[in-house]
């Protein structure tokens, strides 16, 4: 009934590109060709060494190349660093926001899980000088439905929070030098 109540407001294509998305980080498996809607299956997978299911679906979903991912990781191995770059945004609120789901999105790769927690998000926010000591609560918060969770048991980035951090990536690759 939750599942229904979710899904209800939606459009049929939303709705099925939510199933999808949502089958995708669940490892299970995708078939039909043409009818996955840009889904990637295991066939498609981005080749980069030690990255589990969820994390390789993840990337072919959102069409994220290894080489956009080096513009705001450094994969090696299983050691997964997120790279001190200019996070987008029009304000510290935004920035927080990104900074957050790019720590959600670099356990993603390091772990195979989106889960992470408030210190190492709010670490990378003061790295990436996005940091209002004021109203970094009230910035983390307007995460919203992009990741659950709270500051004490940790967030893990929901699929509308997995979708924006790859919109994220793509952007600080497109500026990129």
């Amino acid at each position: 009934a939750e599942v229904f109540d979710l899904l209800d407001p939606l459009e049929p294509d939303d709705r099925q590109r939510v199933i999808r998305g949502v089958l995708a980080m669940l490892g299970d498996p995708i078939s039909g060709g043409a009818s996955t809607g840009g889904v990637y299956t295991e066939d498609d997978s981005v080749d980069i060494d030690g990255l589990g299911p969820r994390a390789r679906k993840w990337l072919n979903m959102y069409s994220i190349s290894p080489e956009q991912l080096e513009h705001v990781f450094h994969i090696d191995g299983e050691n997964v660093e997120l790279l001190d770059i200019q996070v987008p945004g029009n304000s510290k609120r935004q920035q927080t926001v990104n900074s957050y789901l790019l720590v959600g999105a670099k356990q993603l790769i390091a772990t195979d899980v989106p889960k992470f927690d408030d210190k190492s998000a709010l670490e990378y926010c003061k790295r990436a000088g996005c940091h209002d000591s004021a109203n970094h609560a009230v910035n983390r918060n307007a995460l919203g439905n992009r990741a659950s969770g709270s500051k004490n048991s940790g967030y893990s980035l929901s699929v509308p929070g997995l979708k924006e951090v790859a919109d994220v990536i793509k952007q600080v690759a497109e500026v990129a030098p």
